[in-house]
């Protein structure tokens, strides 16, 4: 390949990386599977936890979740439990370094980004590790 050609296919890139396809808007699902890793990531020797892990592993199986980031700095994140209907909630979002930060009522829940099509958000708080990690689905 030629030099004018790579450089071709260089800018090409960086145009679209700087007109929308970085951008953080759009639809995110639940990635059961990265979930799912997780939860066996975190077990442990302790009395009960095979239990609990399998108990976890039940309900991402079961859960269905939604995140939807607007342009603008609306969001909404939907949750359903098996044939529970959906219940979402309603808030903002922004962009804070390298992150993005979801606020819901008064809870605050940081999300980094990988790439521009995964998320892992979790609380601000150290002692809880469990994260949920969303898929881009769609941009917006």
């Amino acid at each position: 390949m030629n030099h004018a050609k790579m450089f071709a296919i260089v800018a090409m890139a960086s145009a679209l990386g700087m007109f929308g396809c970085n951008k953080p808007e759009g639809v995110y699902t639940l990635d059961k599977e990265e979930m799912k890793k997780a939860v066996q990531a975190e077990s442990t020797d302790e009395p009960g936890q095979e239990l609990a892990q399998q108990l976890l592993l039940a309900m991402v199986e079961e859960l269905e979740a939604r995140l939807e980031l607007e342009s603008g700095g609306a969001m909404t994140l939907g949750a359903q439990w098996g044939a529970k209907k959906e219940e979402s909630k309603k808030g903002t979002w922004k962009k804070e370094g390298g992150a993005i930060v979801l606020e819901l009522d008064d809870e605050r829940i940081k999300c980094s980004r990988e790439g521009s099509t995964k998320l892992t958000c979790g609380s601000d708080d150290k002692d809880e590790k469990q994260k949920m990690v969303f898929v881009k689905t769609t941009n917006k």
